[in-house]
Formats: C-alpha cells, sequence, structure tokens
C-alpha cells in the first residue's frame, strides 16, 4: 500500500499511540509508508513516527535545537603527510603541518561567513591535530559570538591501537576496504561501530545541552567520526554508510534546521563532498515495531546488497 497513490498525508494517519486495536492492517501499512517515506534521502532527517512534532507541556512545537550544526574535519596533519610518525609518536599527540594551518585559517574564514555574527558553541577531539584547527576558527569570531568551547573525549579518531607496526597498520587497512569500514577491528583497536556507540551517546549530549535557537554549534573531529555522526543523526543503513568516503582535510559538513518541523538538512555541497549523492537508495526502519503488519511490509522489500535468508 502507498500512502501517497490515496492522497494520504503523514497528519492524516493516526500516531500509534490513537490506534485501537481493532484497525486494519492496511491502515498500519499505510502509516507504515508514510514513516519510510524519504528514507532514501541520505541528507534530510527522518520525520519522527512518535509522533511527528514533539508534545512537551507547554505547547506542540517541535524542540528548539540549534539553527545550524556544523562538522569539520581536522587540518592536515603531519602523520597525513608521514604515517612513520605514527610508530613513534601517540596518535593522540601528533600536531597539525604547516599546510594544515592555513587550511584550518581558512576554514575558519568559511565557518565565519556561514554563521556571521550569530553565536557558536564549540566541541572539539582532545587529538592535537583537532585541537590546533579550533584554535584557527576560534581566531576567526569575534570573542563576545563564541558562547562556549568544550573538549570531547567521544569523538576523538578511530583507536588502532598505541604506537603502530607502519606495516601491520597498512595491511589492516588494505583488510579493511575488503571487509567494510563500519564492522571492520582493528587489532587492539576499534570497529566503526565502537565509534558510532560513543558518537551516538555525544549526540544525547548535544540534545540536552542545546535548546535555543539563535546558536550555531560547530564540531572539529576526524573523517570516520564526522561520517558515523552524519549515519546516527540522519539514520542511514550500513550500506549507504559504507558507499560515503570521507571529507578533505578542513572538509565542512553543514546542517541546516528547518524550523517547521525541527528537521536538519545536509547542504547539497556536504553530499557531494562525502559521496553520499552516489549512495543505494534504501528503505529502512528507524524504531522498532510490533505490530506484524510492519514487519511484514519491511521484509517484502529486497535490499540491493543483501542476500535473502
Amino acid at each position: 500500500v502507498n500512502a501517497t497513490d490515496n492522497g494520504v498525508t503523514p497528519e492524516d494517519v493516526p500516531i500509534l499511540g490513537d490506534m485501537d486495536p481493532d484497525r486494519t492492517d492496511v491502515e498500519m501499512a499505510l502509516r507504515f509508508n508514510c514513516m519510510v517515506k524519504g528514507s532514501s534521502e541520505m541528507g534530510l532527517q527522518r520525520q519522527k513516527p512518535f509522533p511527528f512534532k514533539f508534545h512537551n507541556r507547554h505547547s506542540n512545537r517541535p524542540v528548539p535545537r540549534p539553527k545550524r550544526i556544523i562538522l569539520m574535519r581536522h587540518g592536515e596533519s603531519e602523520g597525513n603527510r608521514d604515517e612513520l610518525l605514527y610508530t613513534q609518536k601517540p596518535d593522540w599527540r601528533i600536531p597539525l603541518s604547516q599546510d594544515g594551518l592555513y587550511q584550518s585559517r581558512f576554514a575558519g574564514q568559511e565557518v565565519k561567513n556561514i554563521v556571521g555574527d550569530e553565536d557558536v558553541y564549540l566541541y572539539h577531539s582532545p587529538y592535537s591535530r583537532t585541537v590546533q584547527s579550533c584554535q584557527q576558527i576560534m581566531h576567526a569570531l569575534d570573542p563576545g559570538q563564541v558562547r562556549g568551547i568544550r573538549e570531547e573525549p567521544r569523538i576523538a579518531e578511530q583507536q588502532f591501537g598505541n604506537l603502530q607496526d607502519l606495516e601491520s597498520l597498512r595491511r589492516s587497512k588494505i583488510e579493511r576496504r575488503r571487509y567494510g569500514r563500519f564492522f571492520y577491528r582493528f587489532p587492539n583497536g576499534e570497529a566503526g561501530l565502537d565509534v558510532y556507540s560513543r558518537i551516538s551517546s555525544f549526540i544525547g549530549t548535544i540534545r540536552r545541552d542545546h535548546l535555543e535557537e539563535d546558536c550555531n554549534v560547530v564540531i572539529v573531529t576526524h573523517g570516520l567520526a564526522l561520517r558515523l555522526f552524519l549515519m546516527r543523526w540522519f539514520q542511514w543503513t550500513v550500506e549507504q554508510f559504507e558507499s560515503t568516503h570521507n571529507p578533505p582535510n578542513c572538509g565542512l559538513a553543514v546542517m541546516h534546521r528547518d524550523p517547521r518541523d525541527g528537521r536538519y538538512t545536509l547542504t547539497e555541497e556536504t553530499l557531494n563532498m562525502i559521496g553520499a549523492d552516489k549512495a543505494p537508495t534504501t528503505r529502512s526502519i528507524g524504531r522498532s515495531m510490533l505490530r506484524k503488519a510492519y514487519v511484514d511490509a519491511f521484509l517484502s522489500v529486497q535490499e540491493p546488497g543483501y542476500d535473502r535468508y
């Protein structure tokens, strides 16, 4: 059943909490289709099904959220120029290269152009290269518009082990390309799934700490962590995530919030930057569904790239 074929919009279909146990499976299927409609758009936040707008004791409007969320990968590091450095120095202490400093300074001006005179709250990974990149952004902003700054370990780089053996690291990265970045675990290190879990916890912090409409949140992090943040926020599938790639050094991912429904949208430049414009389209359920009609409708969709069991 397709909701749009019948002229039904999400507002026309009652939310699950209001549904009578005797309602037909057709109505349940309509509700399901309304929720998954548009889920293939990787740059648009999925509509929340329980309910469509957040209810609180004061109003029926969406919860206030920051006007924008801007994520930036750090500038070029000395380790990006010479991998041998990872065998001699702790990863988290490797600084920016001279080019990385220039990149970060330019990116700071880009951030300033985006936010103008609006307030900014900054988060950065504890790694030296992200701290230095964040400092360059700070130089571009007016002191009075910086509402706060916080070091956040949960957005740190994926852990590859301690002082690394270069040949072993190279072999592992070749294996990872074949196996997939999300589930591959480095020996003595993390899988992408581990980074996803801590990023999910960090997103919960953002949702609790930022209940203002007039502020911009800037997050200075690492390439994989940036993509996993977007995956978690926009509820990408693993297949969609695997089709993307890391942004370049100092690449900016910009999320704009629509005040009408509270959802965020990625800019076209961001989608192109990480290759999401070429990602496969999929259907997915963002939340657990307990009624059989939902499960049957989901299982009837043959996902590209997956075998049926």
